[in-house]
């Protein structure tokens, strides 16, 4: 009995051991599937709490559906991505009720009403519970098995978001906002917090600061008067720079030809490089810069934030400066940001530039002044300081969640030693990239060519594994069963 308990422990080990290999596995892929393609799957929270029998929060106040707002900001990342970005909405959860604040407060139907009455009358301090927004809706467990890598919370005025923030097992980094220490969550977690009363540009704006956050990060900060790192000479503001006559893209805040903050509808000719950089890196340059005025966005806040994030650059490969030359992995995984990569070469092709399309006659109406947004007419959310006038929800008070699920050919060649000889360094090359868990510089093609068989080893190790359990355990059996057979065998 002795030795069969043993050898079924060692059977659980050998079984654990692979489950282990295959879960790191599984998250590998994960990250390499956003590093390659840009596919994020995001959880959408929304709390809309019921205010009389029947109606919604949303549909007493007459505000903007948030999973229509939410699919507008899927189709637009991918349009201004040049097809990169692929947001795919995993769940949507409802919540009936308002967000739980960080001292405990949760505003009931009347205060919040008597808060939309008079600003004097709401909940300070108004940052919702972000650890317990998290739990409540399983966000860590999701996170870890891979069905989600983002999530989305909406609300209304005062329900407690910022912009962006971070939450997960490290310090992480200023996201428009401090950090979330969750251990629970085995990586870091972008949470963005919309209000549903806004409009899509509030929300496209959360998302700058966001890109602005992460980029200031990877080169280690960034002002303006200043192009020492290629995302100082994107953002360059000219407004913002007495020693330079010309912009880069500009910021969130500042379009490149601004002479004020929100200046989105300035028609003044300003000297900007931010058409260069469909041919990034070579961008930025003051020989390269040309005269663009706010017909180039069609005059409106939402218009230049698309125009803004669709000169983010996207080539592959790593810059010489030791930068990937695609900030959108930045963006979309910021565990990335903490990533060394050496230096590359600056000379992989660029990409065609996605099709500008013509500015709206239209654009969307500008929101009225009248409702309290926050500093800088801000989304309803959280300023970058932590002082959120006018928030999204944030933490559960209890309420009950309705979940939606979202969603060979044969060839020769007259040389046959040459491609032998071809194959033969493909295969080294592929085994150092195994050995080394990957090269930096190595191509997506073969990146993903390294997965295909490092999961084919993992698979081969746990046949191997099991077929030698399972080998083991008969030839036991066998030999206490049949005294003869363990004669035999020996």
């Amino acid at each position: 009995m002795k030795n069969i308990r043993k050898l079924h422990i060692a059977y659980l080990l050998i079984l654990f051991a692979a489950a282990t290999l295959f879960f790191a596995q599984f998250l590998e892929k994960k990250r390499m599937d956003i590093h390659s393609s840009g596919a994020v799957d995001v959880s959408v929270i929304i709390y809309n709490p019921t205010v009389s029998p029947g109606v919604t929060l949303v549909q007493d106040r007459g505000w903007n559906d948030p999973s229509t707002l939410s699919n507008q900001i899927r189709s637009t990342f991918a349009q201004r991505s040049g097809g990169y970005v692929n947001y795919s909405i995993a769940e949507t959860i409802v919540i009936d009720g308002f967000p739980i604040k960080e001292d405990g407060f949760t505003y009931t139907v009347q205060s919040y009403m008597d808060c939309m009455a008079n600003s004097s009358n709401c909940h300070m301090p108004d940052i919702a519970n972000y650890t317990t927004i998290m739990n409540n809706n399983d966000v860590c467990s999701k996170v870890n098995s891979g069905q989600i890598d983002e999530v989305w919370v909406w609300g209304g005025p005062y329900f407690g978001y910022y912009e962006s923030r971070l939450v997960g097992p490290n310090s992480g980094f200023w996201y428009n906002s401090s950090p979330v220490y969750l251990p629970a969550c085995g990586q870091l977690v972008p949470v963005m917090g919309f209000n549903y009363e806004r409009g899509l540009d509030a929300a496209l704006h959360s998302f700058g600061h966001r890109m602005e956050s992460t980029m200031t990060q990877v080169y280690g900060g960034w002002s303006q008067n200043n192009i020492s790192t290629r995302w100082a000479k994107f953002g360059l503001v000219d407004f913002q720079s007495p020693d330079y006559n010309y912009s880069g893209c500009g910021s969130i805040h500042y379009p490149s030809n601004a002479d004020s903050e929100y200046d989105y509808n300035d028609t003044s000719n300003i000297p900007s490089t931010c058409n260069s950089y469909v041919n990034f890196p070579n961008s930025g340059e003051p020989g390269q810069a040309i005269p663009l005025s706010c017909s180039s966005w069609g005059c409106s806040e939402l218009g230049f934030l698309g125009w803004w994030f669709s000169h983010i650059p996207r080539r592959s490969g790593v810059g010489s400066d030791g930068v990937l030359m695609n900030w959108w992995v930045y963006f979309l995984d910021p565990d990335h940001v903490y990533v060394d990569y050496p230096p590359g070469d600056d000379g992989n092709p660029p990409p065609p530039p996605p099709p500008e399309p013509t500015p709206s006659t239209n654009p969307e109406p500008e929101p009225d002044p009248d409702n309290e947004q926050g500093e800088e007419g801000n989304e309803g959310n959280s300023d970058g300081d932590g002082n959120s006038n006018n928030t999204d929800s944030g933490g559960d008070s209890g309420t009950d969640n309705e979940i939606i699920d979202e969603g060979n050919e044969d060839s020769t060649d007259s040389s046959d030693n040459e491609v032998n000889e071809s194959v033969t360094e493909k295969t080294k090359d592929l085994i150092t990239g195994i050995l080394r868990d990957g090269d930096n510089e190595s191509s997506e093609e073969d990146k993903k060519i390294l997965t295909v068989v490092r999961h084919g080893a993992l698979l081969s190790v746990i046949i191997l594994a099991t077929y030698t359990a399972t080998a083991l355990s008969i030839i036991w059996y066998l030999r206490k069963r049949y005294p003869k057979f363990s004669s035999i065998h020996r």
